[in-house]
């Protein structure tokens, strides 16, 4: 789907703590990430530390936006965290988080990765008017006839897929019309998986990110109602 209803994508990578965290590393990371993320990072917080001037600094985060402030990558001491709220293609956004992961584990010379989460939420606002959630999605389990469901405050959430190595839930979210006589759904698909790379193994990051976007695209297709999931392709 070229153009889905994506409210905000987010990638999140933890990896050991560096044993050297200074301000010269986190100018020398600002060139690197200028060319995709060009705007003067904003510092939510910094510690300094009390004991000794040379100590390591504690940071939390800087962050480094795109110019039009619709994307933007936060650098942690212990991780980095991604959030998209629009992109075209799936393959040059991942390669431009990699290559920043790749930056911050040669700058910061870290060794290991303690896997990532993958996150979409897609927003959907829809007619009040002979509105059937069937209709829309399929995710939806039977409700006995005399219940009234609220779907300006509602929550569904389904477990689809999970072993030792990964996670994949979704949930659907109704919540407060953005829009007047529409209601507001939010559908939340969360992928973790958590095994441990070492020296930053990009191949195999690469492998399973690709994995967890293809289980992402698989189950989001499959939890629309099919004639809903063709409307929605059909408006590109």
């Amino acid at each position: 789907m070229k153009n889905p209803p994506l409210k905000s994508f987010r990638l999140d990578f933890q990896f050991e703590k560096p044993e050297k965290m200074t301000l010269e590393n986190i100018a020398q990371l600002s060139q690197l990430f200028e060319e995709h993320f060009p705007s003067i990072p904003n510092i939510s917080l910094m510690e300094y530390p009390t004991s000794a001037i040379n100590l390591p600094l504690n940071i939390g985060p800087f962050v480094f936006q795109t110019n039009d402030k619709k994307n933007h990558v936060e650098l942690f001491a212990n991780g980095l965290i991604f959030v998209y709220t629009n992109y075209d293609n799936w393959q040059p956004t991942r390669d431009i988080m990699i290559k920043i992961l790749r930056d911050c584990c040669n700058q910061l010379e870290v060794k290991k990765i303690f896997g990532f989460r993958m996150e979409y939420i897609d927003e959907f606002n829809i007619s009040r008017e002979n509105f059937n959630i069937e209709s829309y999605f399929n995710l939806f389990p039977g409700v006995p006839s005399d219940f009234v469901l609220d779907f300006t405050d509602f929550h569904l959430g389904i477990k689809i897929e999970s072993s030792l190595e990964t996670k994949f839930i979704m949930r659907l979210r109704g919540i407060q019309p953005l829009i007047e006589n529409f209601f507001t759904f939010l559908l939340e698909s969360l992928y973790i998986d958590p095994p441990v790379f070492e020296n930053c193994e990009e191949d195999t990051i690469i492998d399973r990110l690709n994995k967890g976007h293809e289980v992402m695209i698989e189950n989001f297709k499959k939890a629309m109602n099919l004639d809903y999931y063709a409307k929605l392709e059909s408006s590109e």
